[in-house]
Order: C-alpha cells, then sequence, then structure tokens
C-alpha cells in the first residue's frame, strides 16, 4: 500500500511529467522546486492540530465565562 501512496504522491508533482529521458538527465532544470508530497502533508497535518488547540483552548476560555 504505501508504494502505491508515494506513486499517487508523485503523480502531483512537476517530475511526474518528465520522460524517463528527460528524468535520467540530471541537466534537467524544474521551473518549480517542490518538497515531496508526504512532508508537505505532514506539515499540513500539523498546523491543522496547532488550530484546533488554539480553538479548543478559546473555546474552554468562553465556556467558562458563560457559566
Amino acid at each position: 500500500m504505501s508504494v502505491v501512496k508515494r506513486l499517487m504522491e508523485f503523480e502531483k508533482t512537476d517530475s511526474s511529467k518528465l520522460t524517463i529521458e528527460e528524468f535520467d538527465t540530471k541537466h534537467i532544470d524544474l521551473e518549480q522546486e517542490m518538497d515531496p508530497p508526504c512532508y508537505t502533508e505532514g506539515l499540513r497535518k500539523a498546523k491543522l492540530a496547532q488550530v484546533r488547540l488554539y480553538y479548543s483552548r478559546v473555546f474552554v476560555k468562553v465556556f467558562y465565562r458563560l457559566f
């Protein structure tokens, strides 16, 4: 399953549009560099966790002020 997931992530990159010959050539300069999708997904999940923690704390403060 992990290999399939990585291939699906690779499809989202500019490198996936290269031919085998272009991919093997070391001198191809892509217009945009990208972090691996699994890395950016990890960053997104970490940010989401921070936002959830922040708003849960805000909710608790508001809740206790009401009662």
